[in-house]
């Protein structure tokens, strides 16, 4: 589905191909996302849901062998820009097209300097502005009030989830537009997971979201709208309430598995 009013979208594919030493991974696909909400991609292992979220801001490149044909259009400060065309630096559109891991990759170093690293290097932002960016990045992250106290410790000495939620602050702390999220919670227990669930509903509503997951239930739970792909195309999108509808949701089931 692609949408022409490009006011209500973040991210908008026109003719997309994605290739890895001459196999296609992503085939000619054109689908919108829209602003401000939680998006689920959605499939098998294999078909083209990670290589397509790399694609939003061009990671695929940091990889050898890659080739991308088509458009990919992102609205960043209310503006389409044609990531592909050169017009935007890619370590401009890296740090406004946030990305998370499916393992956390923490930097090997203390917890604050997790963030104020970043800070320093991208924004070259110091200091007491700083600090304050850190402070709120890990508020909304869920993590100041667990890491207050401690925040010169190793962030390696942090829980899984505790550390999958610092990566979460490192983006958020460059004041991205979009964040991508690869599996973010496929590492994690039962505990850690939900509490990656909450956060991210509540990040959609300051921020464009989009998660891959492997998990229907996840995604029941958290999609504004589900994107189904089978063999790197799109077979299905959902809408909240189609997501909701336990019936529709069993269909999907039978026809991906």
């Amino acid at each position: 589905m692609v949408l022409t009013d490009m006011s209500s979208v973040a991210i908008q594919t026109e003719n997309l191909s994605i290739s890895f030493n001459g196999m296609q991974i992503v085939k000619d696909l054109s689908v919108s996302f829209p602003k401000n909400k939680l998006s689920v991609l959605i499939g098998r292992s294999g078909s083209g849901k990670t290589t397509l979220l790399r694609s939003f801001n061009r990671l695929n490149e940091c990889l050898d062998g890659s080739t991308t044909t088509g458009k990919v259009i992102v609205t960043l400060g209310g503006t389409p820009h044609d990531i592909y065309s050169g017009v935007i630096p890619c370590e401009e559109l890296r740090r406004r097209v946030g990305m998370v891991f499916q393992t956390p990759n923490v930097l090997p170093n203390s917890i604050q300097n997790n963030l104020l690293i970043p800070l320093k290097l991208a924004l070259r932002i110091q200091g007491s502005e700083a600090e304050s960016r850190m402070e709120h990045a890990l508020k909304q992250a869920g993590l100041w009030s667990e890491v207050c106290d401690r925040l010169k410790s190793p962030a390696t000495n942090l829980s899984g989830g505790q550390q999958q939620r610092l990566c979460i602050a490192r983006a958020m702390v460059l004041q991205p537009e979009i964040l991508l999220l690869d599996e973010p919670s496929a590492s994690l227990d039962f505990y850690a997971t939900r509490t990656i669930e909450d956060l991210l509903e509540s990040l959609s509503t300051e921020y464009t979201t989009i998660v891959v997951s492997h998990s229907l239930a996840q995604a029941q739970r958290l999609a504004d709208r589900l994107y189904v792909f089978s063999s790197g195309e799109l077979v299905q999108t959902l809408s909240k309430e189609e997501v909701q509808d336990n019936a529709v949701m069993q269909k999907t089931v039978e026809s991906l598995f």
